[in-house]
C-alpha cells in the first residue's frame, strides 16, 4: 500500500517541480527535457519494441509502423526547429 501511495504522488510532485524550475533557466529546462526524453527512449527501446517484435506474426507490418512513426517524429522535430 505504501508503494502505491508513493507511486501515485510522483506525477503531481514532478509537475510541481517542473513548474517551479521552468522559470529559472533555459539550461535547467533543457536538462530535464533531455532526461525525460532519454527515459522515454530507453523504455521504448528496451521494453516495448523488444516485446512487440518477439511475438510472432505481422513483423513486417510492425516494422513499417515503427519506421513511419520514427519518420514522423523526425519531421516534426525538424519542423519545430525551422520555426
Amino acid at each position: 500500500m505504501m508503494l502505491i501511495v508513493v507511486f501515485s504522488l510522483t506525477t503531481p510532485a514532478g509537475i510541481i517541480i517542473g513548474i517551479i524550475l521552468s522559470g529559472l533557466s533555459s539550461i535547467i529546462e533543457a536538462v530535464f527535457l533531455s532526461v525525460s526524453a532519454g527515459t522515454f527512449l530507453y523504455i521504448s527501446a528496451s521494453e516495448v519494441i523488444v516485446e512487440e517484435f518477439s511475438v510472432g506474426g505481422n513483423k513486417l507490418l510492425k516494422f513499417a509502423g515503427f519506421l513511419i512513426g520514427s519518420v514522423i517524429i523526425v519531421f516534426l522535430t525538424i519542423f519545430e526547429f525551422m520555426q
